[in-house]
């Protein structure tokens, strides 16, 4: 992408140029096009951003991923109006990005980029499917924006023209008749194999009220967003379909045991759960499921549909934010569905329990960076990953609803650390610079976490790391309660040495008390303080005050789970030191770690 980077002009502008770019920004009357854009050379992605960002007809929203995974993993929680992907990613290629995501069910225009024109990669990519391709030297602003747009384009027009006839119009789900005749071979292949199936009656709730307040467009692409959301966790052997409004229905093949079923309600439960940014709002919906099962409950297609929506209905008239097997007593033996509203599905513990698992080595530690804003400093975020036979890679968000041994958290805590110190030093040794490394204290004993973090402390001496290496992320509430108590214990240990961040502050208390008494290191900002920025412009300036008082004490300021570009953009301007950005960089393993660090040495070393 040499040639790209030798346009000066559309890199670099004037007061007056800055001006008018600025107006076009807030510029209500461009359309949005929400873009993916898969590369892994942070300056072509610049230089990308930078492009779109001066396009006359349209107002590019661009997310950034870095490797095929991460796209694929945005795209499974996302919605995206097209894709920008560069074929010679590391690993997987760009053309391998394209067949999986079109196998995923992904139908919106996915445009390849290579460094030089290339007539027989160019002829594989539009077999693969993809909507144009692009030799990245040839790029200016007319061209890509061109190009997206005109693929979005032809996309909706082959959808309009000539939509499938067993799929919905909407979100391209499965219809009714399509459904009926999977659900049909579904039952015939269970009596073959003597294995079950169910059926998941899944209703949204309020969204009634979400078209009344946003309007109707706004509700058609809340629904394509869940559609898309459901289809991605589910496996390729499951169906969803949208039957009528807000109603989805998912059918399960080739399950071992009812619980199956139960497990997979809590993952789509999940999925819907995860906020979304629509019309200006950040909006976090529920869900009421119903379940039935064959053979227990019926066998017969339209029963077997009839009961799960019938299940469906009693979780409804419970409050919503539930689910109910049409078997009330079944419900009730599995343990695994919350019978009242506002309670969550609990998945069992691996056998043998936790501590075991740690024991047996089935812990891995991954590692999230801290996007670097402001200052040089590089620090790094360490993220615990349990590998459960069954059910694959689990973060906390799973395992630690698990926890029933009591000190678990706290053995995990020490593991990490010794894990943790192992990595550092062994990236050190290979010339990869992290300055520190943030370990989550998960203990449930709010006024004995001194002793883990003089536990861990002496992990890192003892691996010859000093101490200001270490950088423990407590809760507010273990901080009050230290403060209440007056033990002394964060400036104890800061005498140490070590780093103290505050965790997701914003979530809950947001006392200024704490700041004024607390001498903390890190101050990181909850996702939940970022709500609705930069749209929001109450809430853009309540952040960019925040951001400001944190600056004046002189704290590092680290912005946890940044999901846009925008934001991104924002939190630089306003001061922030570093982003958790999930986005571009989520937690990686320790190869794929040390192949980040190794790239991103030279922005630091700018500046240094």
């Amino acid at each position: 992408m040499d040639s790209l980077r030798c346009q000066p002009q559309l890199l670099v502008s004037g007061a007056n140029d800055g001006e008018v770019e600025e107006s076009l920004l807030q510029s209500s009357q461009r359309p949005i096009v929400r873009l993916l854009v898969v590369e892994d050379d942070e300056e072509d992605f610049e230089v990308v951003e930078s492009l779109l960002s001066r396009a006359p007809e349209t107002r590019f929203e661009v997310v950034w991923s870095t490797s095929v995974e991460a796209g694929l993993r945005r795209l499974a929680g996302e919605s995206f109006d097209a894709c920008l992907v560069d074929h010679g990613l590391p690993g997987r290629s760009g053309l391998d990005f394209v067949d999986i995501a079109i196998r995923r069910g992904f139908d919106r225009p996915i445009i390849l980029m290579s460094d030089a024109a290339d007539e027989a990669l160019e002829y594989k990519a539009i077999q693969a499917g993809v909507a144009d391709f692009l030799d990245k030297e040839e790029c200016d602003t007319g061209r890509l924006d061109r190009c997206i747009r005109f693929a979005i384009a032809r996309c909706r027009n082959t959808r309009r023209l000539d939509p499938p006839a067993a799929t919905d119009a909407l979100t391209g789900l499965a219809n009714r008749t399509l459904f009926l005749e999977r659900l049909e071979k579904a039952l015939e292949s269970a009596r073959r194999t003597r294995l079950g199936a169910a059926v998941l009656a899944v209703d949204l709730d309020g969204f009634r009220g979400v078209n009344e307040r946003l309007g109707f467009d706004a509700g058609d692409r809340l629904l394509t967003i869940i559609a898309e959301r459901l289809g991605h966790r589910l496996r390729e052997s499951d169906t969803i379909a949208r039957l009528n409004g807000d109603s989805f229905t998912v059918l399960l093949e080739n399950l071992q045991r009812p619980e199956d079923a139960a497990l997979v309600v809590q993952k789509l439960m999940q999925v819907i759960e995860a906020p979304m940014a629509l019309a200006g709002e950040v909006l976090r919906l529920s869900a009421s499921f119903g379940v039935s099962l064959y053979p227990i409950d019926a066998s017969e297609p339209d029963e077997i549909m009839r009961l799960a929506d019938a299940a469906m209905h009693r979780a409804k008239a419970a409050g919503g934010h539930a689910c109910r097997f049409h078997d009330a007593n079944l419900s009730a033996a599995t343990g695994l569905i919350a019978p009242l509203l506002g309670q969550r599905m609990v998945e069992p513990a691996p056998k043998g329990g936790l501590d075991q698992a740690l024991q047996e080595g089935r812990f891995e530690l991954f590692f999230q960076p801290q996007i670097t804003l402001r200052s040089p400093t590089m620090g790094l975020i360490a993220r615990p990953r349990l590998h459960d036979p069954e059910r694959g890679i689990l973060g906390p968000d799973r395992f630690l609803g698990m926890v029933e041994e009591p000190g678990f958290l706290d053995r995990l805590m020490l593991w990490m650390a010794e894990a943790g110190a192992i990595q550092l030093a062994a990236w050190r040794q290979t010339g990869c610079r992290v300055d520190h490394l943030a370990i989550p204290l998960h203990t449930t004993n709010a006024l004995g976490w001194l002793e883990l973090a003089d536990r861990g402390i002496a992990i890192f001496e003892r691996h010859g790391l000093d101490p200001a290496c270490l950088e423990l992320e407590v809760d507010e509430a273990p901080l009050y309660q230290d403060l209440a108590s007056q033990a002394g214990n964060v400036a104890t240990l800061r005498g140490k040495g070590s780093r103290l961040a505050i965790r997701s502050f914003g979530r809950e208390m947001v006392s200024l008390t704490l700041l004024r008494d607390c001498p903390v290191d890190t101050l990181k900002l909850a996702q939940s303080l970022l709500d609705g920025v930069p749209g929001d412009r109450h809430r853009t300036l309540f952040a960019d005050a925040v951001i400001q008082l944190g600056r004046h004490l002189g704290l590092r300021l680290v912005a946890e789970g940044v999901p846009s570009n925008s934001q991104l953009q924002l939190l630089k301007r306003a001061g922030c030191d570093a982003a958790e950005c999930t986005m571009s960089d989520p937690a990686m393993t320790a190869e794929e770690t040390r192949i980040w660090l190794a790239r991103n040495q030279r922005r630091r070393e700018t500046l240094l």
